[in-house]
């Protein structure tokens, strides 16, 4: 205690001053990491979000364009092709929202031009089912298309649990 009392003022104000700021100091620091940890992960969710939503767009056009090719099969009405051509607009912009929004993650880009060549590939298997020459049974069960759908569904699954994880990863980062 006498040590304490033979300090001049200011040294004494300082060390009264000078433990509460640097505890301040350490908060706000502490705060900063926690606030940028944070932004990351939303930023993370956000992209997850986006990209999960652009590719259910895209399999939901090409369910669209399916469902219309065989409606328009099943019925020979040509209204039935409406859900089809609607879909034929639509997916290029889909495809393309989903190239743009994984343009910046080269881990995933890929598999955004793997569900463009399974796309093409289906369209292609569509517009042969509506050629006049290519109905009949025979060729029906070959050009349904259900193993290339089934691929696109798969791929799609990947990126959406791929992006899953890229939330968990962030999520994970902050509570460090």
């Amino acid at each position: 205690a006498s040590w304490w009392n033979d300090r001049p003022l200011w040294a004494k104000g300082t060390v009264v001053l000078a433990l509460p700021l640097a505890v301040l100091l350490g908060l706000t620091v502490m705060l900063l990491d926690a606030t940028r940890a944070a932004e990351r992960e939303a930023l993370a969710f956000e992209q997850a979000t986006a990209v999960s939503a652009a590719a259910d767009d895209l399999l939901n056009d090409t369910l669209a364009a399916e469902a219309g090719v065989h409606a328009f099969l099943l019925t020979e009405d040509r209204a039935m092709l409406g859900r089809y051509e609607q879909a034929l607009d639509e997916l290029p912009a889909d495809l393309e929202t989903l190239r743009a929004l994984l343009k910046s993650e080269p881990e995933r880009k890929w598999l955004a031009e793997q569900v463009a060549s399974l796309l093409d590939l289906r369209l292609d298997q569509l517009e042969l089912l509506l050629a006049k020459d290519a109905f009949d049974g025979s060729h029906y069960q070959m050009l349904s298309g259900v193993q290339t759908s089934d691929e696109i569904r798969s791929v799609i699954t990947s990126l959406d649990e791929a992006e899953a994880g890229e939330v968990r990863d962030a999520e994970a980062q902050r509570r460090r």
